[in-house]
């Protein structure tokens, strides 16, 4: 209800605003058109922020602890791009370094350690604040390397000492956006095939049976926004066939356009803004086609893909773009 009078408020707004007219609107808040999930809207942090050493992210601080019980449930992704590059080390040191400004200018990605005591305050966070955590592991660890399978040496020692812990509230990703594999290791000519992602789901789920971890969830395989119309993807869901309940959610990512060129206008273009609706219609279709029935994750979102866009993407015109999603 307070969404749907938030939206009311907004649309009212805008009527005043463009015409100098008023206008009232009658909205019946007894008959929902549909009813969102409980986990509706949940919070993805970048890998990257742990090779920071968690920077900008205080998980110990009243406020945050308070604000985040409010949105509870909610589940808090941790992945992105150099989530393929994290290692786990339970004793090792926090993180490498922070990011240089070269590293920030040029987009440069290095292997960095993520220790316990880092896994530690998360998963604490979470626990405290009722939500629940979503985890991609590195699916760039490959034996032999740089072409061969799955190397889930690090996962296990992850789980083991997951386990140990008692987090249990844990949802499992292997790897993000795989068919850009290519450019994030352009060195090594990464180029993973369908079927050699869907072997590290089976390889990341046999795992978590032989552990005995509980209440297993595991999602997947997080493409991009072009990447549903690729050849990888379709490859997914035709080998996924085989195995139907590999997964508990089938993830893609969506955003607008890029950061750096979005201009204010797309923000509140109906066209830009139906560039959702289509990508969501071209998921059922492929789902159709390929006899998957079951959940579909929006894995990733926001406004504009490499950071978002400046004063735009955190500001009151973005809003726009989320009730789109709505």
């Amino acid at each position: 209800s307070i969404m749907a009078l938030w939206v009311v408020l907004l649309l009212l707004g805008c009527s005043v605003y463009c015409t100098g007219l008023q206008n009232f609107v009658r909205v019946n808040l007894k008959n929902p058109v549909n009813t969102v999930h409980d986990e509706y809207l949940s919070v993805t942090i970048d890998s990257r922020t742990i090779k920071e050493d968690w920077a900008g992210c205080n998980f110990s601080a009243q406020r945050i602890i308070t604000l985040a019980k409010g949105l509870a449930p909610a589940y808090l992704r941790l992945g992105g791009t150099d989530g393929d590059y994290l290692i786990f080390s339970p004793f090792g040191d926090k993180t490498t370094k922070r990011a240089t400004l070269r590293d920030q200018v040029e987009d440069v990605h290095i292997n960095f350690t993520m220790s316990g005591s880092q896994w530690d305050a998360v998963n604490q966070f979470v626990n405290t604040v009722g939500w629940k955590l979503v985890f991609a592991l590195n699916e760039a660890m490959r034996n032999p390397w740089p072409h061969g399978e799955w190397d889930s040496t690090n996962a296990e020692l992850l789980i083991d000492y997951t386990m140990m812990k008692g987090y249990h509230q844990i949802a499992w990703e292997l790897g993000n956006e795989p068919g850009l594999f290519h450019k994030e290791f352009p060195l090594y000519t990464i180029n993973i095939t369908s079927q050699e992602i869907v072997n590290g789901f089976k390889k990341l789920k046999d795992l978590l049976i032989k552990k005995g971890y509980p209440n297993i969830t595991i999602i997947g395989p997080d493409v991009t926004t072009s990447g549903i119309h690729g050849d990888l993807f379709r490859g997914f869901l035709k080998e996924l066939q085989y195995s139907p309940n590999l997964l508990n959610a089938v993830t893609w990512h969506h955003y607008y356009g890029n950061s750096e060129t979005m201009p204010l206008s797309d923000f509140t273009d109906v066209k830009v803004l139906d560039s959702f609706f289509s990508q969501v219609a071209d998921i059922l279709l492929l789902t159709s086609i390929y006899s998957y029935t079951g959940d579909l994750w929006l894995g990733e979102t926001s406004s504009t893909y490499g950071g978002g866009a400046a004063l735009l993407s955190s500001s009151f015109v973005s809003g726009f773009m989320w009730i789109d999603k709505l």
